[in-house]
């Protein structure tokens, strides 16, 4: 994690004033390694800097929000990225989850059942990788909620 957060600091460093750099690197400072609240900044930056941010930014922005514990604004920003996507589905489910929303986070997870038989929040984890411990933790409560892994 101490070279993860070396290269993180170096593309910072190249890509400050780069949108989808930092967009990328808010979601990975939120999952890979670092602090989720400090990936809050980033992509909001990112966003600043690119007002017409394609969708994979809101999926970055409801990946960061969720880790942060920040579910409601998480739902609001996943709701804006690509609507087909296994990661965004996840990351909505979990949330409407946190939030206490059992019936929609049930209807998420039966259309991930459905149109994505192989995919997991274990799978997800072991894949995307995540090894934030929090951000692992955060997905792995939520999805108790929902009784998915």
């Amino acid at each position: 994690l101490e070279a993860a957060e070396r290269a993180h600091r170096r593309a910072f460093e190249c890509g400050s004033n780069h949108a989808d750099t930092l967009a990328l690197l808010a979601g990975s400072k939120a999952l890979v390694a670092g602090d989720p609240a400090e990936a809050i900044p980033l992509i909001e930056r990112a966003m600043r800097l690119n007002p017409l941010a394609p969708p994979w930014y809101f999926g970055m922005q409801g990946r960061v929000l969720f880790t942060a514990g920040r579910y409601r604004d998480a739902i609001a920003a996943l709701r804006r990225s690509t609507p087909d996507s296994p990661h965004m589905l996840i990351f909505l489910m979990l949330a409407h989850a946190r939030e206490g929303e059992g019936a929609e986070a049930a209807a998420i997870a039966s259309r991930l059942r459905t149109e994505f038989p192989g995919f997991s929040v274990d799978g997800f984890i072991a894949g995307y990788p995540v090894t934030n411990p929090d951000a692992v933790r955060a997905i792995r409560d939520a999805a108790k909620l929902v009784a998915i892994r």
